[in-house]
């Protein structure tokens, strides 16, 4: 049986991305990449915010990423999980879960406003 985390995990800036497994390896930074980003995508699907475009590709090409491998499914059991928990916090509060999205990735957050009001 795996450990689960009681605590999110969190990038040195102090945004909360999700939780999930407590021994996550993330690949290069770039699976990590994904789950922040898969964040933002389920704020901008789920709350009155709009992903920056530009600030999205910014981050994405630091690792190497594109858009596309957003939505690949190549991704590791334990980024699946994280991604998985991510998506079950907007199906039980859907509130408090866009609150945590704008605290994280709004314009007054340490990534600088990767997500804007719409």
């Amino acid at each position: 049986m795996q450990m689960r985390r009681t605590t999110t995990v969190a990038m040195g800036l102090g945004v909360v991305l999700a939780t999930g497994p407590a021994l996550a390896d993330y690949n290069k930074g770039q699976e990590l990449m994904i789950l922040m980003l898969h964040s933002a995508v389920l704020a901008e699907a789920h709350c009155p915010y709009r992903v920056d475009d530009r600030k999205m590709q910014g981050f994405l090409s630091r690792k190497g990423l594109t858009r596309g491998d957003l939505t690949s499914g190549r991704f590791s059991p334990l980024l699946q999980e994280d991604m998985a928990a991510d998506t079950q916090r907007y199906d039980g509060d859907a509130a408090a879960a866009c609150d945590q999205a704008w605290a994280s990735f709004g314009p007054q957050s340490p990534l600088g406003g990767l997500l804007r009001a719409k």
